[in-house]
């Protein structure tokens, strides 16, 4: 994968069981542009990992069933 591929993970509990997740779905979307020197992704002159774009940690935008809106538009 590359930086404009962003990636979503979220766990699936079967209702006899809310404590450990029964699988996972992933959903990934590909953005044209995430901020690099240049439009698209990996600019033949970059030098670093940064100028090729935005990089995300892992954060959460759900918890507790509820959407994390203000940390999202924070980290974001």
């Amino acid at each position: 994968s590359h930086l404009p591929d962003l990636t979503i993970i979220t766990p699936v509990f079967h209702q006899s069981d809310k404590e450990k997740p029964v699988f996972f779905v992933a959903n990934r979307g590909h953005h044209a542009d995430i901020g690099g020197l240049t439009p698209g992704s990996m600019p033949p002159n970059s030098t670093t990992l940064l100028q090729e774009g935005a990089q995300f940690l892992s954060f959460k935008i759900v918890e507790q069933g509820q959407f994390k809106e203000k940390g999202t538009n924070r980290i974001i």
